[in-house]
């Protein structure tokens, strides 16, 4: 036979109140619950019924003295699906007393079981230190009560105490100092709300302060002296920028996740335009999540050489292909008829959303420009100065709507039919189509809700596989 075995924290509770040498306090017995499985020589349970235990406590792992049970008393057990419990100290065993581990050395106390008339199961279980509390010395000759005044504990090696407890002058306050090298490390005050101060070896005042305030918690760190200011504080009390300082400079921009972003581009001089789509102008964005770019583009329209038919086209788009105009999107100048051919300019704007995804990296938008193929012969229309600004944002606080050719929806988009005006200059795809995109903001949130929602359930499931039926089990 073999066994698994657990030691109850009953057992450790009802140590510590026992104390060698004084009289045994009402209602705390010297017993240790100890708990196991008893299985056969192939792991599996044994059959259920009553055994016969005969529970020792020894001094060494094997061979060594019996500081318990040396008799070797037996007490009747039920075991069901291998599983087991007794109580060490409790009838018909013998008491278990603290004089039963005096010349035991800290954790050298090994519970060794013997089963019906088996030899003694092997290896013996070797308990922890908490059983040792059963042998606790006195503090000058105290067994219990009160402790006026100031506690030291000290190893002695210098006389500076390592730990002093002080119960304060009207006893509505206390304090415990910890020391090293001679000097204070460490200060919890339970005064007003509670501190803690912690100093380093190098300063000679305090680098750490911890309190809970009538407003919240406070943390405030010190690179130096804490007479000046702090270099870190985290103020649970309040709202605002203040509830968090940090130094300057303490936050390289690779380490802000998801923050909005920006990318421009701006070219100068002037672009004779044709019938044909060209590219004024691009910009690139890098984005780190999903989200949205907004793209914004600014150039100088001119109309010249004729007092005819003069109109041009600017639009933004994120691929550099010659498609066409892009309506709503595709924004006009110039003129159908002007008193003469002077040059005539006109600022022209236009902007644009998109949907970004990091799986797309880079994100490249264009702004792109053509002249009517309809001007009038001998027209010059030309673009001057174009500028792209790309801007990356990574949520939505209302509808995010676009209009899209019905080719070019993202997937799972639910998608409405729109019909754009062709201003009577060009032609109007008939497949334009709009949507919210904040739809897959939404769906993102939500899948990142339910795998988190996985997640606890998981662990859920895992505590409760590992929490024991009833108080006796550890």
């Amino acid at each position: 036979m073999s066994v698994r075995t657990f030691l109850s924290a009953t057992a450790a509770l009802l140590f510590l109140f026992s104390v060698t040498g004084f009289a045994q306090e009402p209602g705390v017995p010297y017993t240790m619950h100890y708990q196991g499985q008893l299985t056969d020589a192939f792991g599996d349970p044994v059959p259920d019924g009553v055994y016969s235990f005969r529970p020792q406590l020894y001094d060494a792992a094997t061979g060594g003295s019996a500081k318990y049970n040396s008799s070797n008393i037996a007490v009747s057990v039920t075991v069901e699906n291998g599983l087991f419990e007794l109580t060490l100290g409790e009838s018909p065993l013998p008491p278990l007393y603290p004089s039963n581990l005096n010349g035991a050395t800290a954790g050298d106390i090994w519970l060794q079981l013997r089963v019906g008339s088996d030899s003694p199961l092997s290896p013996r279980t070797k308990l922890t230190s908490v059983p040792f509390s059963l042998v606790t010395g006195s503090i000058d000759g105290a067994s219990a009560g009160t402790v006026k005044g100031t506690l030291s504990v000290d190893d002695e090696s210098d006389g500076i105490p390592e730990v002093a407890i002080y119960g304060g002058d009207t006893g509505d306050d206390g304090r415990i100092w910890m020391y090293g090298e001679g000097a204070f490390r460490v200060l919890i005050d339970s005064d007003n709300y509670g501190s803690m101060l912690m100093w380093n070896p190098a300063s000679t005042s305090y680098n750490v302060e911890m309190y809970a305030g009538s407003d919240g918690g406070t943390l405030n760190l010190w690179d130096s002296d804490p007479s000046g200011f702090n270099d870190i504080a985290l103020r649970a009390g309040i709202d605002g920028p203040s509830a968090a300082t940090l130094p300057a400079n303490a936050i390289e921009a690779y380490e802000i996740e998801d923050e909005p972003g920006v990318a421009r581009e701006q070219r100068t001089g002037g672009t004779l335009l044709s019938s044909s789509w060209q590219v004024l102008d691009s910009v690139t964005l890098t984005v780190p999540d999903e989200g949205y770019v907004v793209v914004l583009g600014m150039v100088y329209g001119e109309v010249s050489a004729t007092n005819g038919y003069n109109l041009g086209f600017v639009q933004i788009t994120d691929w550099d292909g010659s498609s066409g105009a892009q309506p709503p999107y595709t924004q006009v100048f110039g003129h159908v008829d002007a008193p003469n051919t002077s040059p005539v300019y006109y600022p022209v704007s236009c902007q644009r959303l998109f949907q970004a995804s990091a799986a797309s990296n880079p994100q490249a938008y264009y702004l792109m420009a053509a002249a009517s193929p309809s001007n009038s012969a001998g027209a010059q229309t030309r673009v001057w100065d174009p500028s792209l600004i790309a801007m990356y944002f990574t949520t939505s606080y209302g509808t995010a709507k676009a209009i899209y050719s019905s080719g070019r929806v993202p997937p799972g988009l639910e998608a409405t039919p729109v019909q754009a005006d062709d201003r009577g200059v060009f032609d109007v795809p008939n497949d334009l189509v709009e949507v919210d995109l904040r739809e897959l903001e939404l769906r993102a949130a939500k899948a990142r809700q339910e795998a988190l929602r996985a997640e606890m359930e998981l662990l859920k499931a895992q505590r409760e596989a590992s929490t024991p039926s009833s108080p006796n089990e550890r």
